[in-house]
Formats: structure tokens, C-alpha cells, sequence
């Protein structure tokens, strides 16, 4: 698996920001800021025989687990969710490989 170019699709992060407002994630758990960002980039936690073969992530021995990263703007504080926890079955989350436009155009298209 080829991680270049690799970043939340725009409709799974519209839905992680509006779960975790449900949960009552609305302010840093340490400074109490508003200023929370839901990166757009995967946060990638690689489990197994270390150091990976980075360009090759579908090794058997070793495990990757994709996260959502949430940082505070004001004190730097990072929370990481898993993000199977916000979706089921084959929901397409990631998006590899086209730009933000692109992304739009298709799923203008072919919405989910």
C-alpha cells in the first residue's frame, strides 16, 4: 500500500468531528480551548517487526492501524481515535492519489 498522497475523505471527517461532538468533545481536555482541529491526515501506528518496510505496509508482520489525529491550536494537546470506530463495513474513508477538487467532482458523481 502506497501511503503517498494518502488523507481522510472530506464526508468521514465531516462525520468524526459531528460523533465526537456527540460524545462531548467540544473543548481541549487540557486547556479548555474551543481550538480543536481534526487533521486531515491519517495518523498511521505501526505495530510489529520494527523498522518496517514503510513502502511496503501490507506485510504480514506488521499491523497498521489508521487514526484520527485532534489537536488543540492553543497548547499543542493530541488525542488519536481509531478510526474503525467511526466507520463499518466497506465505507470508503481514505482517499489516495487526487486532489481536493477531485474528490468533490466524483463524489458529485457517485455519492456515497
Amino acid at each position: 500500500m502506497d501511503v503517498i498522497d494518502l488523507r481522510w475523505r472530506k464526508t468521514f471527517l465531516v462525520e468524526v468531528k459531528e460523533k465526537l461532538a456527540q460524545l462531548g468533545l467540544m473543548n481541549c481536555a487540557v486547556c479548555e480551548s474551543e481550538h480543536l482541529t481534526v487533521h486531515r491526515f491519517p495518523f498511521l501506528a505501526l505495530m510489529g517487526d520494527l523498522p518496517p518496510n514503510i513502502g511496503n505496509l501490507d506485510d504480514t508482520e506488521v499491523i497498521v492501524e489508521y487514526l484520527v489525529r485532534v489537536e488543540c491550536g492553543i497548547c499543542g494537546y493530541v488525542m488519536l481515535f481509531s478510526a474503525e470506530r467511526f466507520r463499518t463495513g466497506d465505507d470508503e474513508t481514505l482517499v489516495r492519489g487526487m486532489t481536493e477538487q477531485e474528490e468533490d467532482d466524483l463524489e458529485r458523481r457517485y455519492p456515497l
